[in-house]
């Protein structure tokens, strides 16, 4: 890794860790309320913060996605962090049609680290308007779910 990989990935750690302490502090989004889109029509969603989410994230670049990816896992946000291959999104932006290359990551956490993962994921991100979707896991193997609990627990000592 190159000195200036090392520089950037050290002030990447500080700006997740930073944003997670200012997550904490304003509460940016209350953790029961974190990703209800107003649906009424999904039952199965109980809003409780243990709930196990996936959260849906792209980045422009490899490096970005490797180093976010790494925040959220070092930081106990995020117990596991799928960065996907390349993609190439179509969308409109501005009153124009755009395309981007992007690398999807897969966020797998709790309700209760949504805050915190936004509030990481904007200061990481270079985009003005990051895409972040919260997808509800309704059913998964129980031993999994247990882990990705585990992982994410806010620790009560400090």
């Amino acid at each position: 890794m190159k000195t200036a990989d090392k520089t950037a990935n050290a002030a990447n750690a500080e700006n997740a860790a930073n944003a997670v302490n200012a997550a904490n502090s304003a509460n940016a989004v209350p953790a029961a309320n974190a990703g209800n889109t107003g649906n009424t029509g999904n039952t199965g969603n109980t809003g409780n913060t243990d709930d196990v989410i996936a959260i849906l994230t792209n980045a422009p670049d490899q490096t970005l996605a490797r180093q976010m990816g790494a925040a959220l896992v070092n930081l106990k946000l995020a117990a596991c962090v799928n960065i996907l291959g390349a993609c190439e999104s179509v969308y409109r932006w501005q009153g124009a049609v755009q395309t981007a290359r992007e690398f999807p990551l897969m966020v797998k956490t709790t309700r209760a680290r949504y805050a915190e993962i936004e509030a990481v994921i904007i200061r990481m991100h270079p985009y003005g308007v990051p895409e972040i979707i919260v997808l509800d896991i309704r059913h998964g193997l129980p031993a999994y779910l247990d882990w990705v609990r585990s992982e994410t627990a806010v620790s009560l000592v400090a």
